[in-house]
């Protein structure tokens, strides 16, 4: 089997791009980026006081060294504002403003988990360089959240396309969101 064409999409808008034809050997880098219109032009389609977060692949939260094995939204907010902190400040030279963050984090403590519909699923990978096995395990289903969502929006759907927790280089932590 051989590969010979290859086509990027933007996951927000739809628009799509051929990267490589058939015939080229040269991938080309596409230039359909997500942008921060659109991830707000997304957010505000959600309204209301409840959503839901869908977690496709495990999902593993740690705070404060404990793992957690209930997807409560103050520390899956945490760590994901943390995620994307990082990778702005690696990628794009900027992070959030971390008083934001200590406020975001703060009012995300007060929105409830109201149904939870997920379970754990235990995995391992095996790691070459540590030469063992690591856990990969996580959450994994549907969590309903109820109240003031607004401004946690955006960054859910930021963390749609970048995913959250332990793992996500591996592709853990891959979630969507839902009308609950």
């Amino acid at each position: 089997m051989r590969l010979t064409r290859a086509v990027a999409t933007n996951p927000l808008t739809g628009a799509r791009q051929e990267v490589l034809r058939p015939g080229e050997r040269l991938v080309q880098v596409p230039d359909i980026p997500v942008t921060q219109a659109q991830v707000e032009a997304v957010a505000r389609q959600w309204s209301g006081s409840r959503l839901a977060v869908e977690y496709l692949t495990p999902t593993r939260l740690v705070e404060q060294g404990r793992l957690l094995k209930s997807p409560d939204f103050g520390p899956l907010f945490h760590r994901l504002w943390r995620r994307l902190a990082d990778l702005s400040r690696e990628f794009a030279g900027a992070a959030p403003d971390p008083d934001e963050g200590y406020r975001l984090v703060g009012l995300a403590r007060q929105v409830q988990l109201v149904e939870d519909h997920t379970h754990w699923v235990e995995l391992e990978s095996y790691s070459t360089r540590q030469r063992r096995t690591t856990p990969i395990s996580g959450l994994m289903g549907r969590a309903v959240y109820e109240g003031n969502l607004a401004p946690f929006l955006p960054w859910l759907v930021w963390g749609q396309l970048a995913h959250v927790g332990k793992d996500a280089v591996k592709g853990n932590g891959w979630y969507v969101i839902r009308d609950a």
